[in-house]
């Protein structure tokens, strides 16, 4: 069973996001809540209407939201929060409260923009529970093939209990992608079962990327190996902020479209 949030600024990319991740992950032993985070940026605007017209305003958008996913996608919302605040910080306290196991946001939200402005990078980089980030193009269909990012460091198979049960339930092949940075890098690929044990049952194979940049050889060797979504280690956060960025992205978009991001994290103890 999978706890998930779903996030949302009522755009039609944020519904998007949030069938994709039923589609993804069923409904079956699942629970899903949304939650819509606000700040005094929202707060802009010659035509602004008053603070205590703005909050209810948004309440019957976070329920029009919950009305919207249910008619489309068939689940129930267990529960809905309208909160006030910075949405990394506000997010991890709804994470904690309610022990979140997928956090699903939009890649991009009202006015095309980043969802939340900026913040979407920020919620992958300092969240504490696996994140989705789904772009408006991304396809429905079950996702045949699931690129995943390596560093030729060992994974702890309880990382991968997310992907392999995506894996499984939709029938996915897991590409595993090492980005091969300098000639003398040692070849192969891990050999301490890592994935042999967290990817148990799931048909994968190995892929050697020659390349100066890990993005930017991701970026290629995605469109080449028909990848239908990238997943990433939490541990591999630091660059990731330029995964965003167009000209990482353009070997992605020039294959069909912007990917969904899938980025793991370490369970809690």
């Amino acid at each position: 069973m999978a706890r998930i949030l779903l996030l949302t600024d009522f755009s039609e990319d944020s519904l998007h996001a949030a069938h994709y991740a039923v589609r993804l992950l069923g409904i079956e032993g699942n629970t899903f809540r949304a939650l819509h985070v606000w700040s005094d940026g929202s707060l802009t605007g010659p035509m602004m209407p008053s603070y205590g017209n703005l909050v209810d305003i948004w309440e019957e958008d976070l329920e029009g939201f919950v009305q919207r996913i249910r008619q489309r996608a068939g689940i129930e919302v267990e529960g809905q929060d309208l909160l006030y605040g910075a949405l990394p910080p506000v997010m991890d306290e709804v994470v904690e409260r309610h022990a979140i196991d997928l956090v699903v946001m939009g890649k991009h939200g009202k006015g095309r923009s980043l969802l939340f402005g900026s913040s979407a990078v920020n919620v992958v980089r300092s969240g504490h529970a696996p994140t989705l980030v789904v772009p408006a193009q991304a396809s429905l269909e079950p996702p045949a093939r699931i690129a995943l990012a390596d560093d030729h460091h060992p994974v702890p198979p309880a990382e991968l209990a997310l992907l392999r049960r995506i894996a499984i339930r939709n029938r996915s092949r897991v590409i595993i992608l090492h980005v091969q940075e300098t000639p003398d890098e040692q070849a192969g690929y891990v050999t301490d079962g890592s994935y042999d044990i967290g990817l148990k049952d799931v048909p994968r194979i190995y892929r050697k990327v020659p390349g100066k940049d890990i993005l930017e050889g991701l970026g290629l060797a995605l469109g080449r190996e028909s990848a239908d979504m990238l997943v990433m280690l939490h541990r591999h956060i630091g660059p990731l902020r330029r995964i965003f960025e167009p000209s990482i992205t353009k070997g992605m978009v020039q294959q069909g479209g912007d990917l969904p991001l899938l980025v793991l994290h370490r369970p809690k103890s």
